[in-house]
């Protein structure tokens, strides 16, 4: 039965295990389909917590919540739904999850073991594919009104769990998740606890919680030097390095994130030398959010550059190792090339930015996204909401 499961097309183990709250206060499917919502015939949010969802993934019926994992399948990308499949049914690692899948029916009730926690949106970033929903200074800078949140989890529950994933915001700039660290440090924790940070601070107090949990950092980085210091705005690439460094150093195992957007593929001639820092696994997808990031929607201008700075990541170990990071940077060779329909939406985003942070992309990119003399038609699409 669990054979029939995992080759449905639309299986995902999530629903049945996992538990994630946004910051907006409501639970859904998981963190990718979290932004892509949408109501069901009851005129209910479609979350983790509906039965009727949950028989649909069963039966291998597709699900609007999962449309973007189904796009990156169309796409020859392994997606998040695959990638936890693998891990969860895993009869090594998680026996007893498996017995549970194995015996699984349309009625079984959820079994959570895995939560993934967003206590605040304070973060000291503004990144260029984030925005005010998921960070602080992105809210200063668009001067909206930064409104406390207040998610109530108790600890204890936590302490059978298999994997806690901590984000936000950024989480090691936030009090009430070192506080959890400590308790499950404290209490010997034996889950797999996972934590998505830019890595711009790594107090000392945290990585003496780390080396005594079973703990995995999900380094975000989206490209290399002075881009990085553009694109994760106002991050500074020494410190972030010095960081990267002790991790390496306290023995704290880690693996990188990369969001592929247009303005960071640009940044990526030296990227692959982030893997001297001994990463267990590096995830390298494109953006999808908001569409006009999409590496396609680069001025033509600009896609040599682009496209020779990707090719680069082809000279990396893992591209010769792992056939999903090979799989990824293929994906985005050939995305490049194509014809990008936002690209004056791009332009006139990035534009407005520098004016606000008084600063040129181009000294941080080393080119300007600007028309040249030379260029052909800008195309364009409808503004997207």
């Amino acid at each position: 039965m669990l054979d029939q499961l995992k080759n449905n097309g639309t299986f995902c183990v999530l629903p049945w295990i996992h538990d994630f709250t946004q910051l907006d206060g409501r639970k859904h499917l998981c963190c990718v389909a979290s932004g892509r919502n949408n109501l069901s015939e009851t005129g209910n949010i479609e979350t983790a917590s509906t039965p009727e969802i949950r028989a649909k993934i069963f039966n291998g019926e597709p699900v609007s919540n999962c449309d973007h994992c189904y796009k990156q399948e169309r796409e020859g990308l392994q997606s998040y739904r695959q990638q936890q499949n693998r891990d969860w049914l895993n009869k090594q690692k998680y026996p007893d999850v498996v017995r549970y899948f194995e015996n699984l029916t349309e009625t079984t009730e959820p079994w959570v073991v895995h939560y993934d926690l967003r206590y605040d949106n304070k973060c000291n970033l503004a990144c260029i594919t984030c925005g005010p929903q998921f960070s602080t200074l992105w809210q200063k800078e668009l001067h909206i009104p930064i409104k406390e949140i207040k998610l109530d989890i108790n600890n204890e529950q936590l302490l059978s769990a298999k994997k806690i994933y901590l984000a936000g915001g950024e989480p090691l700039i936030i009090d009430r998740y070192i506080k959890l660290l400590k308790f499950l440090a404290e209490h010997r924790s034996q889950a797999e606890i996972l934590i998505s940070t830019n890595l711009t601070t790594l107090p000392e107090q945290v990585l003496g919680y780390l080396k005594r949990l079973r703990s995995v950092i999900i380094v975000s980085t989206d490209t290399y030097g002075r881009a990085q210091e553009y694109v994760r705005y106002p991050l500074k690439w020494d410190k972030f390095i010095r960081n990267l460094e002790a991790l390496k150093a306290a023995k704290i195992n880690f693996c990188y994130n990369t969001t592929a957007s247009a303005l960071g593929v640009l940044g990526w001639q030296r990227f692959g030398e982030l893997e001297q820092y001994g990463p267990q696994d590096w995830w390298l997808l494109p953006t999808e959010v908001p569409p006009w990031h999409g590496v396609e929607n680069l001025p033509a201008h600009a896609k040599e550059s682009a496209l020779e700075s990707i090719k680069t990541m082809t000279q990396t170990r893992l591209y010769a190792k792992s056939p999903v990071f090979k799989g990824q940077v293929d994906h985005l060779i050939e995305r490049v090339q194509k014809t990008g329909v936002y690209e004056k939406k791009l332009l006139k985003e990035i534009l407005a930015i520098d004016s606000r942070r008084g600063i040129n992309h181009a000294d941080y990119l080393g080119i300007s996204l600007q028309p040249t003399v030379n260029s052909g038609p800008v195309n364009d699409a409808p503004d997207v909401v």
